[in-house]
């Protein structure tokens, strides 16, 4: 290889033998338990080191051998696919999870007093999530999914409602990173509980790029799509944020798993949009953080969001209602299920609704 102003040099590198500190993103997988932020995880797949797994199988074109739930048979997938596993695998679902780990074992650190140890370990999160910029920025990793994806959900800058600029999660877990910085630059552990709450947000932020991604890619496969890459990214992308829907919502889980899996039949952009909307708030965001998706021309692709129903309905309800205006408040709530609308959206309609009844819309 030539190096700028040294010339031409003998070099050779071998992936199994050269790596000299011994760090791997399987290695990392292999020895993950179910502590440090794994346990959503280990209990949806029934085991801990279900990434190794994950891409193991892709590399071998083998079904997964989870004991548990969110199996994929990469039989199915010629190289496209397998190549889109194997790389947005060890990406987007092994850089998240190193990096709450390193962000875990700070908080642990900090309160065994060990303070330059949880200063090591915060510094290597930051860098586990950023990735390298070696070949120029964002890199590969997480930094550079929220980049490319706040452009696809108009979700760049400090009020997600931007179409160009830094992307509103990397601001937000930048800001997240500094503070943990400086509460560890304080003497005594008081200052070391802040940090829970600064890590559970942080963990939060990460999987909105892949809600995105996966809506993103489920979108196409849903809109007549047949890309064996498309299908991969969409299946990736899920299952490296299922764990955190299931821990929340089974049912919702299973539904996005159905649409989204490695050889499903058929994807419904609208029910995973929907299963994602119903758990929002138990997954520590806010609809509005994820954004909506657009067109490469920035125009909002046509979908049913939670917080359009809700509105219109507001809207639409100027006078004060008598009961006989509609037929029951069931017909209402089953009219809204025919149309995917979702559980937590139903729920909220019905309450309003049943208030009109009992305060003549005060």
């Amino acid at each position: 290889m030539d190096i700028e102003g040294i010339g031409s040099v003998d070099y050779t590198y071998s992936v199994a033998d050269d790596n000299k500190n011994g760090r791997s993103f399987g290695g990392w997988s292999e020895t993950a338990d179910s502590t440090l932020g794994n346990e959503k995880f280990e209990k949806y797949y029934g085991q801990a080191d279900y990434i190794n797994e994950w891409v193991t199988a892709a590399f071998e074109g083998r079904a997964t051998n989870f004991p548990g739930l969110g199996g994929a048979d990469f039989s199915t997938y010629g190289y496209d696919g397998r190549n889109q596993v194997i790389m947005k695998g060890t990406a987007y679902m092994s850089s998240p999870m190193i990096t709450i780990r390193h962000l875990e074992s700070a908080l642990d650190y900090c309160l065994a007093s060990d303070m330059d140890a949880a200063k090591h370990s915060w510094d290597e999160a930051v860098a586990f999530y950023t990735g390298s910029w070696a070949l120029g920025s964002p890199g590969i990793l997480m930094y550079a999914l929220s980049e490319k994806r706040c452009k696809n959900f108009k979700a760049c800058g400090r009020k997600a409602d931007e179409l160009e600029g830094t992307s509103y999660v990397n601001l937000e877990l930048f800001d997240i990173f500094n503070d943990g910085q400086i509460q560890l630059g304080m003497e005594g552990t008081e200052h070391c509980g802040p940090l829970r709450d600064l890590i559970d947000r942080a963990s939060a932020l990460m999987s909105i790029g892949q809600i995105q991604g996966t809506l993103r890619y489920g979108y196409k496969v849903s809109s007549g799509s047949d890309s064996e890459t498309a299908m991969s990214e969409g299946a990736v992308f899920a299952a490296g944020v299922l764990p955190r829907v299931h821990a929340c919502s089974e049912a919702d889980a299973q539904t996005i798993y159905d649409n989204m899996k490695v050889g499903a039949e058929s994807t419904d952009f609208q029910k995973v949009l929907t299963a994602f909307e119903n758990n929002y708030e138990c997954m520590g965001l806010a609809a509005w953080e994820i954004g909506r998706l657009v067109d490469d021309d920035g125009n909002e692709i046509d979908a049913i969001y939670a917080e359009d129903v809700i509105e219109s309905v507001e809207e639409d309800v100027d006078e004060p209602m008598e009961e006989d205006a509609i037929e029951s408040v069931e017909d209402v709530k089953g009219s809204l299920e025919d149309a995917d609308v979702s559980r937590s959206v139903i729920d909220e309609i019905i309450n309003f609704i049943s208030s009109l009844f009992e305060n003549g819309g005060d």
